[in-house]
């Protein structure tokens, strides 16, 4: 799990222009999502069902729970 920005960090970000800000936190966005994608992939290398991917912790095989 994607662990939130650092207070530390933030205070740096809060120092910066707006148009600094916009810049660095789209960047920071951006490897954020990319680590969420990898973590997904990691945790689907090795699980034998081929259907199945993550929603954070939780499997999900795309099977409809209903009757």
């Amino acid at each position: 799990m994607v662990k939130p920005i650092p207070d530390n960090v933030k205070t740096c970000l809060a120092e910066l222009t707006a148009a600094q800000q916009v810049t660095l936190r789209g960047y920071i966005g951006s490897l954020r999502a990319e680590i969420k994608g990898l973590e997904e992939e990691v945790r689907t290398i090795n699980d034998p069902d081929p259907h199945a991917h993550y929603h954070g912790h939780e499997k999900c095989t795309g099977k409809s729970n209903l009757l």
